[in-house]
C-alpha cells in the first residue's frame, strides 16, 4: 500500500510540475529533456509513468478537467436559478486559480488535438447535462444547441475577462446568468 501511495504522489507531482510548465509556454515549446529536469527525475521515469510527450499532456488536462468539473456542481434541491451561480461562481474559481492553463485550453496550441478536443468536449457534455438535470427538463436537440452557444459565451466571456477585466466578477457573473437561454428557466415555473 505504501508503494502505491508513493507512486499516485509521484503522479500527482509530475502532474503538478505539467500545469506550471503547460501553463507558461505552449506544448510545441517544451521539451521532454525539460519537464524531467524541472521535475527532479529522468525521461525514462517520466516515461514509466505517461507513454509520451502527448500522454503527459493529455493526463494533465485531464486532471485539470476534473478539477473543473469538481468546481462547478450545481448543488442538489435548487431549483436551476439558484443552482446556477453556485455552478458559474465555481467555473470562475477555477478559472481564476489557474488563468494560464486556461487560457492555453481555450486558446489552441495542443488544445486542437483530437484527444484533447475529446476531453474539452467530455467536460461540457457533463455541464450541459447538469444544467438539464437543474433545470429538470429532458434533453432536446434544439435546447441542446442552445445551451451549447451559452456554454461558448461563458468559456469565451471568461478568457476575455482574464486578459481585460473590463467587468467585475459580479457583472461578469450576472451577464453569463443572464445568457442562459430563457426556455430553461420557462419551465420550472
Amino acid at each position: 500500500m505504501a508503494r502505491s501511495a508513493a507512486l499516485d504522489a509521484r503522479r500527482t507531482q509530475l502532474l503538478a510540475v505539467g500545469r506550471k510548465i503547460f501553463s507558461a509556454r505552449s506544448y510545441d515549446a517544451v521539451s521532454t529533456e525539460e519537464i524531467a529536469a524541472e521535475a527532479g527525475i529522468s525521461i525514462g521515469l517520466l516515461y514509466h509513468y505517461f507513454a509520451n510527450k502527448k500522454g503527459y499532456y493529455s493526463a494533465i488536462v485531464r486532471s485539470a478537467a476534473e478539477e473543473l468539473l469538481t468546481a462547478t456542481v450545481f448543488p442538489e434541491g435548487l431549483d436551476l436559478s439558484a443552482a446556477a451561480p453556485v455552478a458559474l461562481s465555481g467555473f470562475l474559481d477555477f478559472v481564476e486559480a489557474n488563468p494560464a492553463l486556461y487560457r492555453g485550453l481555450m486558446r489552441g496550441g495542443l488544445g486542437a488535438d483530437a484527444e484533447v478536443q475529446g476531453i474539452l468536449e467530455d467536460i461540457r457534455g457533463t455541464i450541459i447535462r447538469r444544467v438539464f438535470d437543474a433545470a429538470v427538463m429532458p434533453a432536446k436537440p434544439e435546447l441542446n444547441l442552445a445551451l451549447y452557444g451559452w456554454l461558448g459565451l461563458v468559456e469565451f466571456s471568461a478568457l476575455r475577462w482574464l486578459t481585460h477585466r473590463e467587468v467585475s466578477r459580479e457583472e461578469l457573473l450576472s451577464a453569463m446568468l443572464t445568457a442562459v437561454p430563457p426556455a430553461f428557466f420557462e419551465v420550472q415555473s
